[in-house]
């Protein structure tokens, strides 16, 4: 979760500043994952059970499998957003190392939906940068890998509740939401795992009252915003927990506070551009002059305290 989270977070400050290379994707995620491990090691223990419990991992690897056969065979990709959004996207990205950043220079790829979070093309950009490759099967990994990380979430919570594991297996396998929705690049997968695993991580606090849990789930709600904008419900969930379970003590709001702060200055960014976060979500209630106004008005205050050149 940690490693995710530094990763999703450097690929989000660096589209935001500009300036996406894969080395430095690298090295700031570095930079991220070491400070944040000496803090604590969160959850690094449920993994470890995942991967020497051989039973989930069985389960997981046979599903998988029937789902990768279903998308090899039938060439599904995904959908219309994978090849209309997030492909052309990550291409741009991976050759140009910025998106276009404004509503003027949008006209340099007015095909490109620059208001979709961050991380799952981000991620595919990435891969392209490391490979040198712009294939789709590239960047079908990341989808891919989120499924099957969700799989083992789910067989190891169904293990870890009733030892029933044919009952999800099963459920899995005819499931039309993970056959059709879940495919190659679609952003289902990894916000499914990212949910999932939060809830897991929420009700593993409930029996436990282990801190490392909280902090989990702190940083899995981060990480579906950066994922897609409908995670913004599940940090308004979480929000509801900590405080009807009354855990808003200042540790634990700094922490809250300390890991949104990538996808809060993503939606800052995008509120800043387009007069609402959640483009095309709530298109009916952007206020894109009054939000101009108002940054313009803060960066104006900044200016004049002394901080032109920063």
């Amino acid at each position: 979760i940690i490693f995710l989270f530094t990763l999703l977070s450097a690929i989000t400050l660096l589209i935001l500043a500009k300036s996406f290379f894969y080395w430095k994707v690298i090295a700031l995620t570095l930079i991220f994952f070491l400070f944040l491990s000496r803090k604590g090691n969160i959850t690094v223990g449920f993994f470890k059970e995942v991967s020497c419990n051989k039973k989930v991992f069985l389960y997981s690897c046979i599903i998988f499998l029937v789902f990768l056969s279903f998308t090899y065979l039938e060439g599904f990709f995904g959908g219309q957003d994978a090849r209309s959004d997030y492909l052309p996207l990550a291409r741009f990205l991976s050759l140009n190392y910025a998106l276009p950043s404004s509503l003027d220079s949008v006209e340099k790829a007015p095909l490109l939906r620059t208001t979709y979070p961050p991380a799952i093309y981000g991620l595919g950009a990435f891969l392209f940068q490391i490979t040198g490759l712009h294939k789709e099967w590239v960047a079908s990994i990341v989808p891919l890998a989120f499924s099957f990380l969700f799989l083992l979430v789910v067989f190891r919570w169904s293990y870890t509740y009733s030892n029933a594991l044919i009952i999800p297996a099963i459920a899995i396998l005819i499931s039309p939401f993970f056959v059709e929705r879940m495919s190659w690049f679609y952003q289902e997968a990894p916000l499914a795992f990212a949910v999932t695993l939060l809830f897991y991580c929420l009700w593993q606090f409930e029996k436990e009252r282990r801190k490392e849990y909280l902090y989990s789930a702190m940083l899995l709600s981060a990480i579906a915003m950066m994922i897609k904008s409908t995670g913004i419900l599940i940090t308004l969930f979480l929000i509801y927990f900590i405080f009807s379970r009354k855990l808003y003590s200042k540790v634990n709001l700094i922490a809250f506070l300390l890991f949104h702060i990538p996808p809060l200055l993503w939606y800052l960014h995008t509120l800043y551009l387009w007069g609402n976060p959640f483009p095309p979500l709530l298109n009916s209630l952007t206020i894109y002059e009054e939000t101009r106004k108002i940054f313009t008005a803060i960066l104006e205050i900044g200016r004049q305290s002394g901080f032109n050149k920063w």
